[in-house]
């Protein structure tokens, strides 16, 4: 009877020690999962304040801006100095994926590739039209306007980090178009896309 009481009292022991291990094990997945999450954060103000700072520059660049050469040199020097800080700072959280996810993720590379290749040499609306379709194909809810149904397809086949990820660059890309547009309509100037988006290189 005794040693039945005996070996009843070390298998609950042994319960409570496996349970304990348990808990901690759930209490670390949670700090990581907190951790990744904040990388993440860090991750997205990085890109935020870089688009901030290059946008700086480019209004700093516009001949609308009314100040002399002086003050323009140095504002556009203090904000390249700031831009070249803020690009020291490496944060990097990576998606694991499957293979399937890493071959829609490679489409969707060169398809952001050759869209810059674009940005970069072309000009007017046929360009807006293929920035804007993809963005509103990288968008959650549907939205009025030209939409890529190939780029939307083959974008959810991504990780929900990089939909995430591509949508934020494509929202970026637009606003630079955009602000670009309206300050050359203002100065009466041919389009410029001198200024490159350095938040978010693929």
């Amino acid at each position: 009877m005794a040693e039945e009481g005996a070996a009843d009292e070390a298998e609950v022991k042994k319960k409570d020690k496996n349970e304990n291990l348990t808990q901690a094990l759930d209490d670390l997945e949670l700090k990581v999962e907190h951790f990744r999450f904040r990388a993440q954060k860090l991750e997205q103000e990085r890109e935020e304040l870089l688009r901030e700072l290059e946008r700086l520059q480019c209004q700093s660049s516009s001949p609308t801006i009314d100040m002399s050469e002086g003050e323009r040199e140095e504002l556009i020097g203090n904000t390249e100095r700031l831009i070249y800080r803020c690009l020291t700072v490496d944060i990097t959280v990576h998606t694991v994926r499957t293979p399937a996810q890493e071959a829609a993720l490679g489409k969707i590379k060169q398809l952001i590739a050759d869209l810059d290749k674009m940005l970069k040499i072309e000009d007017g609306m046929d360009v807006k039209r293929k920035l804007l379709s993809y963005l509103n194909a990288s968008l959650p809810e549907e939205i009025e306007g030209p939409t890529d149904q190939k780029f939307q397809g083959t974008l959810l086949q991504c990780t929900a980090d990089d939909q995430k990820k591509y949508r934020r660059m494509l929202q970026a890309r637009a606003d630079q178009f955009l602000m670009h547009e309206d300050a050359d309509s203002l100065s009466g100037l041919p389009k410029s896309n001198g200024c490159a988006d350095k938040s978010d290189a693929t």
